[in-house]
């Protein structure tokens, strides 16, 4: 079973469609509850952060405890989509800035470096769907990053996996692969 963080947007739904879609079951809690309640839900080894409106510094200071203790204990394994994302990546000290020019029902084709091919195990390239306004800038060289035109698609590390982009958008193809690379990695 997999805990998916719900940060008030309905792209959280289709994450859930897409992991049943793949025989997976989860479970979507409101990130206030999630907070509130952060104890009754040790029991979820897999916690995706999903995506939902705003800066990442508005959530932040109500995730810093949590984080401190379920993005460093190696027993829990993350998925960070778009604002889930963009969460991760400040907390490991990356800056959110705004992007030049919105990235809403954008998709773009991303050139896989070897790394991002094994990890997604799929060919040089995919179509992937933006739906964001921020990206972050992580300054120093940590994890293994995907960084296509300057900015940070993409960041796996230990036990963090995490995406810029909406792998569950019906413009995404082959979506499965990036949920599959996640159970694969920490399986």
């Amino acid at each position: 079973m997999i805990l998916i963080i719900d940060f008030d947007d309905s792209f959280t739904f289709n994450i859930a469609s897409s992991l049943s879609g793949m025989g997976v079951e989860s479970r979507v809690i409101f990130f206030k509850d999630y907070i509130d309640n952060f104890q009754d839900f040790s029991c979820y080894k897999y916690i995706i952060w999903g995506p939902g409106p705003g800066h990442p510094s508005e959530y932040a200071s109500s995730l810093r405890k949590i984080f401190d203790e379920v993005l460093n204990d190696l027993n829990y394994c993350h998925l960070g989509i778009c604002l889930g994302h963009q969460l991760i990546m400040q907390y490991l000290g990356a800056k959110i800035i705004k992007r030049e020019k919105p990235h809403h029902g954008f998709s773009k084709l991303l050139n896989l470096d070897q790394s991002w091919q094994k990890i997604l195990k799929t060919s040089s390239e995919i179509q992937v769907q933006f739906y964001n306004s921020l990206i972050a800038e992580l300054g120093s060289k940590c994890g293994n990053q995907l960084i296509i035109d300057d900015e940070l698609m993409a960041y796996y590390d230990k036990n963090i996996l995490s995406y810029q982009f909406h792998p569950e958008s019906v413009a995404t193809r082959d979506s499965s692969l990036f949920f599959q690379a996640y159970f694969d990695l920490f399986n």
